[in-house]
C-alpha cells in the first residue's frame, strides 16, 4: 500500500478520518516544492501556504540552484529568514541543486538539518606570483569540484595554461568558498612545468591558494599544469 493509498482510505469512523486528514495536511505542509530566486536569496511557495513562521516548523525544498554564499529564504512571501548550518551562516555549497534540503525554523533562523553533500563545481580565477609581470594565461580548467562537511571544504582542481614573466614561483587560484589562511590547508598533488612532473607545496594566501614546486625553486616559464586536492576550514 502506498502513502497516498493509506490516506485515501475512508471508514465509518469519523475520528479516524479526522486524524488521517490532519496528519496528511501536516505532512503536505512540510513540502515547499522547488525553490526560485537567486543563489543567495531563495523563495519557496508551500501549498497549503504558510500563514506565519512558527517555531519548530519543518520545511523541505528542492533547490533550483547551488548556493554561492550567505543565504536567505522567503516562504510564501512572509519575509526573508537567514539560513544557517550548524549555527553558522552559509558560505556557499550548503544547498546543492536538485538535492532536497530540510530545515527547521528555530524562531529566528531556518536551520539546515541535512547538508546537500555531493560535489559542486566552481570557476577559479588564476594568477601567478614572481617577478617581471608574472601571469598564468589561457588557463583551461579540466576539473574544479568541491564539497562541504560543516566548516570543512574539500576540493579537487585540474588546470593547464601558460605562464609568463621573468620568474614564476607560484601558481594561484581562488578557492571555491571562503578564504584560506597560511598553513590552514592540507593538500597534495603535482605540478607539470617544463614538461616534467614534480611534487608541489600548496599554501593558503587568504583569497587564493598557491601551488609551488616542492623545492621552492622558480618554475620554468611556459606550459604549466596542476593537479591538486585538499581540505581547509572556513
Amino acid at each position: 500500500m502506498t502513502y497516498a493509498d493509506a490516506f485515501n482510505l475512508r471508514t465509518t469512523n469519523v475520528k479516524f478520518n479526522d486524524v488521517a486528514d490532519a496528519i496528511d495536511g501536516a505532512i503536505s505542509r512540510l513540502w515547499g516544492g522547488t525553490t526560485a530566486g537567486t543563489a543567495t536569496a531563495y523563495t519557496c511557495t508551500p501549498s497549503p501556504a504558510w500563514t506565519s513562521y512558527e517555531t519548530g516548523r519543518i520545511l523541505i525544498v528542492t533547490p533550483h540552484t547551488t548556493g554561492t554564499g550567505a543565504g536567505t529564504m522567503n516562504v510564501n512571501s512572509l519575509g526573508t529568514k537567514t539560513m544557517r548550518y550548524k549555527n553558522q551562516a552559509f558560505v556557499g555549497g550548503e544547498l546543492v541543486q536538485d538535492v532536497e534540503a530540510m530545515f527547521v525554523y528555530d524562531g529566528t533562523y531556518l536551520e539546515l538539518l541535512n547538508h546537500g553533500g555531493g560535489w559542486a563545481t566552481w570557476t577559479p580565477t588564476y594568477t601567478a606570483n614572481g617577478t617581471g609581470s608574472p601571469a598564468w594565461n589561457t588557463v583551461t580548467t579540466t576539473k574544479a569540484k568541491y564539497q562541504r562537511h560543516g566548516n570543512r571544504v574539500d576540493f579537487i582542481l585540474e588546470a593547464v595554461g601558460t605562464t609568463a614573466g621573468s620568474t614564476v614561483n607560484e601558481l594561484r587560484f581562488t578557492p571555491p568558498v571562503g578564504s584560506v589562511s597560511t598553513g590552514g590547508i592540507a593538500a597534495g598533488g603535482n605540478i607539470v612545468e617544463g614538461g616534467t612532473a614534480k611534487g608541489c607545496l600548496i599554501v593558503g594566501n587568504g583569497t587564493t591558494i598557491g601551488v609551488r614546486r616542492y623545492d621552492s625553486a622558480n618554475q620554468t616559464v611556459g606550459a604549466a599544469q596542476i593537479s591538486v586536492f585538499g581540505s581547509y576550514d572556513v
